[in-house]
């Protein structure tokens, strides 16, 4: 298979931002104004606790429906003449695709989940027999103030249950990792393939873990800076209204709204050109035989 090179995954992931709102940009209106009201809601209404909810419903299908769009503005010409492949106007569309994706997700969340699950139990057996014997911490963590509960939380950690939980989180962390690079095109491969193997998008992946990864932390850092850039910006101006907590607020709203801007593109280029890239010029039953 063709080589996926690191500075051609980086350029690709940023430079599909402009190509997704050219094509999709009704949809992605929708995710942005979605993420932005959600925000706000929180921000004014905390005391309405179903919105927290509701809204994470709501971002799922709304994100759905945005990945299905981007992918396919991404893989349509390798389906000419296919309409379940073409990329509507504006992006507002909900088909097959849009529905394998759906699966897809899912399935990666239930895996994820277990493993979680898995992880966390094994942590908290190993944490509370390394902790149980310095029974003043745990007493410290369980009825002081905050202050207390802080210094013994911190002399819990110096100790054995520290380096146990250094011992299991840090393998986590690079699993997890790995794992999540070898797996990020399932998705993609499912809308396309029309298949839900895992043997597909492993072979895809192989050689490509490192550009995917160092391509998320690039595109992590440069999403982090431009918040925090939004966010010294409007502080400025706020407190140069003397309106520091409308700032604040604002700041999270924006926040919110520029990731749904940038991030499902962001993640999207990346993916689209790994796969085209390992694919080449195969069809889909050449690519997956």
């Amino acid at each position: 298979m063709p080589r996926v090179e690191i500075g051609a995954a980086i350029g690709s992931s940023f430079a599909f931002i402009g190509r997704a709102w050219a094509r999709a940009w009704g949809i992605m209106l929708v995710a942005v104004w979605l993420a932005a009201a959600l925000a706000a809601i929180q921000a004014l209404r905390p005391e309405w606790t179903f919105a927290p909810l509701l809204g994470l419903v709501l971002k799922f299908l709304v994100g759905v429906a945005v990945v299905g769009a981007l992918y396919r503005v991404g893989i349509e010409s390798r389906h000419p003449g296919d309409p379940e492949f073409r990329a509507h106007a504006a992006g507002f569309q909900w088909g097959g695709l849009e529905w394998r994706v759906l699966g897809a997700n899912l399935l990666i969340a239930l895996i994820v989940f277990g493993v979680a699950v898995v992880f966390g139990i094994i942590w908290a057996i190993l944490f509370g027999v390394t902790a149980a014997s310095d029974q003043a911490d745990l007493q410290g963590l369980s009825s002081g103030d905050n202050s207390a509960r802080m210094q013994a939380l911190v002399h819990i950690l110096l100790g054995p249950a520290g380096v146990i939980s250094l011992a299991i989180m840090i393998p986590a962390l690079v699993a997890s990792l790995y794992f999540g690079a070898r797996l990020s095109l399932y998705t993609l491969v499912a809308a396309d393939a029309r298949s839900f193997g895992f043997d597909q998008t492993w072979r895809l992946t192989r050689g490509a873990i490192w550009a995917i990864i160092l391509t998320w932390i690039v595109t992590f850092i440069a999403q982090m800076a431009l918040g925090m850039l939004i966010g010294l910006m409007l502080g400025m101006i706020g407190a140069a209204l003397g309106q520091t907590l409308a700032a604040a607020a604002w700041i999270s709203v924006i926040a919110q709204g520029v990731g749904a801007a940038i991030a499902p593109p962001l993640s999207a280029g990346l993916l689209l050109y790994v796969y085209n890239t390992r694919r080449g010029g195969e069809d889909v039953a050449a690519a997956f035989t």
